[in-house]
């Protein structure tokens, strides 16, 4: 026989009684990503399990904090988030936003032809600076 038919009250009441001897609930949030810092690189990248993720040039901080979730990556700068990108599981995989370089391609624009960023770029972007050599 079950331990509810034993009792002298009806299940809700049962429960009634014992909420008292429940535990409270956890009070901080569930954090779905693991927290990990890198420095940053003179290429304006970190490396995460031997793979390279592009931040802005801009980014004045030596050691920046990553929020490393299942699918993405989001790279912060103290609290802001100055870069998000799709996490990679392989090894020496480049993550690089065209965006983030925009400051050398504007006072280098001979860097643009041979950059490994752009050879990484969307093939309507490749389009503007014309064929690539090679």
């Amino acid at each position: 026989s079950s331990q509810v038919a034993k009792r002298d009250c009806v299940p809700l009441e049962g429960l009634e009684m014992e909420r008292e001897s429940f535990l409270p609930l956890p009070s901080m949030d569930f954090c779905p990503y693991d927290l990990k810092y890198r420095k940053v690189d003179r290429y304006s990248t970190v490396t995460f399990e031997r793979n390279f993720y592009s931040v802005p040039e801009s980014c004045k901080s030596e050691m920046l904090a990553l929020k490393v979730y299942f699918d993405t990556i989001d790279i912060l700068e103290g609290e802001t988030v100055i870069a998000t990108h799709e996490r990679f599981f392989g090894k020496n995989e480049c993550s690089l936003n065209i965006e983030h370089y925009l400051s050398t391609l504007r006072n280098k624009p001979g860097a643009l032809r041979s950059s490994k960023v752009l050879k990484r770029a969307d093939p309507c972007f490749k389009d503007l600076f014309g064929p690539l050599p090679g």
